[in-house]
């Protein structure tokens, strides 16, 4: 086994070991966090779609996006997952003006889910044909609507970018402390030994990274299940654009 191997598992163990499965699914109803009831997995699933977006949102900000620094590894998970929570949070943000701005649309492609492009197509043509004015007519609005739904689609693209590069920078990290005199073996033993005289301030800040990780989860599988009803729209154009 590697000495690279055996770091990279260490490494794994640890944020692991501090921050517990905090991407697993949960099945109660609530998560605590200190006095918080924070919702589950199942939970965010289950409710309406406006209120599951205006909870998850809500407990974010609750939650707040403060660094309290420990030590230089934990530092360094921790400012990653932060990075995360906040990029996931913005998101959460511009999906809701979105759908403030485009209730119309939203409420026919969710009324038309499962249809074929053509009989989607012909539902448009149906609904504007029976609206009296111009700025009823649902075809417009949802040409509107993608051209505004497309960033937030190429901001979740960036996020799963930073994501990677963030993991190819823990990588290049441990191959260059690898290096140095004092070797990766020493470089975790310093940190691992300061994080242990800390350990009566790390409780809180584990619990932070776990229940940010855990919302971050709740908001991406929002957007998530909201990008099927947008790929409606997206096989709509693409029948347009064939025609």
């Amino acid at each position: 086994m590697s000495d690279m191997f055996k770091t990279s598992t260490l490494i794994v163990f640890v944020c692991t070991f501090l921050v517990g499965c905090a991407m697993a699914p949960t099945r109660e109803n609530f998560v605590q966090y200190n006095d918080q009831n924070i919702l589950s997995e199942d939970s965010a699933k289950a409710l309406p779609r406006t209120e599951r977006l205006e909870t998850i949102t809500k407990q974010m900000k609750q939650v707040g996006f403060s660094h309290t620094r420990v030590s230089y590894l934990f530092d360094k998970y921790s400012s990653t997952v932060l990075g995360i929570f906040e990029n996931q949070y913005q998101l959460m943000k511009e999906h809701k003006t979105l759908l403030d701005n485009h209730k119309d649309v939203m409420s026919f492609l969710m009324a038309n889910q499962g249809k074929s492009k053509s009989e989607l197509q012909q539902e448009i043509e149906r609904f504007d044909q029976l609206v009296k004015l111009e700025r009823d007519k649902i075809a417009p609005k949802i040409k509107a609507y993608e051209k505004a739904s497309d960033k937030i689609w190429r901001e979740n693209a960036k996020l799963t970018a930073q994501i990677a590069v963030q993991a190819l920078e823990l990588s290049l990290f441990i191959y260059q402390a690898s290096q140095t005199d004092e070797g990766v073996g020493e470089l975790l033993m310093v940190n691992m030994l300061e994080m242990m005289f800390a350990a009566n301030k790390l409780n809180q800040p584990a619990k932070l990274a776990k229940i940010r990780l855990h919302l971050a989860k709740l908001a991406n599988d929002f957007i998530e299940d909201e990008q099927a009803i947008i790929d409606i729209s997206k096989r709509l154009q693409e029948y347009q654009d064939e025609q």
